[in-house]
Protein backbone atom coordinates (compact mmCIF):
# COMPACT_ATOMS: atom_id res chain seq x y z
CA UNK A 1 0.00 0.00 0.00
CA UNK A 2 1.28 4.06 -0.53
CA UNK A 3 1.45 6.28 1.58
CA UNK A 4 -1.90 8.52 1.16
CA UNK A 5 -1.52 12.03 0.02
CA UNK A 6 -4.43 13.34 1.16
CA UNK A 7 -6.70 12.58 4.10
CA UNK A 8 -9.33 9.80 3.96
CA UNK A 9 -12.99 11.56 3.50
CA UNK A 10 -15.15 11.50 6.29
CA UNK A 11 -18.39 11.16 3.48
CA UNK A 12 -18.95 6.84 3.32
CA UNK A 13 -19.26 7.04 -0.19
CA UNK A 14 -15.83 8.70 -0.61
CA UNK A 15 -13.95 6.75 2.18
CA UNK A 16 -14.75 3.44 0.42
CA UNK A 17 -13.61 4.80 -2.79
CA UNK A 18 -10.41 5.86 -1.40
CA UNK A 19 -9.90 2.72 0.55
CA UNK A 20 -10.17 0.87 -2.94
CA UNK A 21 -7.81 3.40 -4.60
CA UNK A 22 -5.58 2.83 -1.65
CA UNK A 23 -5.82 -0.74 -1.66
CA UNK A 24 -4.74 -0.45 -5.76
CA UNK A 25 -1.90 1.53 -5.21
CA UNK A 26 -3.71 4.85 -6.87
CA UNK A 27 -2.46 7.56 -5.52
CA UNK A 28 -5.06 10.41 -4.84
CA UNK A 29 -4.81 14.40 -4.59
CA UNK A 30 -8.14 16.44 -3.82
CA UNK A 31 -5.60 19.80 -3.21
CA UNK A 32 -4.04 21.75 -5.65
CA UNK A 33 -6.18 21.47 -8.99
CA UNK A 34 -5.68 24.65 -11.14
CA UNK A 35 -7.97 27.75 -10.72
CA UNK A 36 -9.01 27.35 -14.35
CA UNK A 37 -9.74 24.33 -17.24
CA UNK A 38 -10.12 26.61 -20.25
CA UNK A 39 -10.76 25.64 -24.01
CA UNK A 40 -10.36 28.18 -26.86
CA UNK A 41 -12.19 28.40 -29.34
CA UNK A 42 -10.33 26.03 -31.79
CA UNK A 43 -10.88 23.58 -28.39
CA UNK A 44 -7.53 23.91 -27.54
CA UNK A 45 -7.72 23.01 -23.40
CA UNK A 46 -5.02 24.15 -21.22
CA UNK A 47 -5.02 25.09 -17.06
CA UNK A 48 -3.84 27.33 -15.11
CA UNK A 49 -3.05 28.89 -11.58
CA UNK A 50 -3.19 32.33 -11.21
CA UNK A 51 -1.17 34.23 -8.58
CA UNK A 52 -1.53 37.76 -7.61
CA UNK A 53 2.28 38.76 -9.04
CA UNK A 54 4.90 36.97 -10.36
CA UNK A 55 7.31 36.30 -7.75
CA UNK A 56 4.12 34.69 -5.76
CA UNK A 57 5.77 30.78 -5.75
CA UNK A 58 3.41 28.14 -6.64
CA UNK A 59 2.02 26.04 -3.16
CA UNK A 60 4.27 22.27 -3.40
CA UNK A 61 0.63 20.61 -4.28
CA UNK A 62 -0.01 22.77 -6.83
CA UNK A 63 3.05 22.43 -8.54
CA UNK A 64 3.22 18.97 -8.39
CA UNK A 65 -0.07 18.63 -10.04
CA UNK A 66 0.37 21.37 -12.99
CA UNK A 67 3.32 18.79 -13.68
CA UNK A 68 1.31 16.19 -13.77
CA UNK A 69 -1.18 17.07 -15.91
CA UNK A 70 1.89 18.57 -17.81
CA UNK A 71 3.36 15.51 -17.99
CA UNK A 72 0.38 14.05 -19.37
CA UNK A 73 0.22 16.31 -22.44
CA UNK A 74 -2.26 18.96 -21.00
CA UNK A 75 -0.97 22.27 -21.42
CA UNK A 76 -0.16 23.63 -17.88
CA UNK A 77 0.20 27.49 -16.87
CA UNK A 78 0.61 30.26 -14.12
CA UNK A 79 -0.92 33.33 -14.84
CA UNK A 80 0.19 36.76 -12.91
CA UNK A 81 -0.79 40.46 -14.21
CA UNK A 82 2.70 41.28 -14.56
CA UNK A 83 3.78 37.85 -15.71
CA UNK A 84 1.19 36.87 -18.24
CA UNK A 85 1.50 33.52 -19.27
CA UNK A 86 4.38 31.02 -18.12
CA UNK A 87 4.37 27.58 -18.78
CA UNK A 88 4.83 25.03 -16.54
CA UNK A 89 8.18 22.98 -17.10
CA UNK A 90 7.01 18.87 -16.87
CA UNK A 91 8.68 16.86 -14.74
CA UNK A 92 10.59 13.99 -16.38
CA UNK A 93 10.33 11.58 -13.75
CA UNK A 94 7.25 9.46 -13.77
CA UNK A 95 4.06 11.37 -13.11
CA UNK A 96 3.08 11.71 -9.91
CA UNK A 97 6.18 12.14 -8.10
CA UNK A 98 7.03 15.38 -6.89
CA UNK A 99 10.16 17.30 -8.08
Amino acid sequence: MIDPICKRPKNMAEAQFYDACLQHGISLERRGWPDYACVKPDGQFFVVEVKHKRSQRLKSRQMRLLRILAAYGINAYRWSPDGGFEPVRIDHRTPGKSA
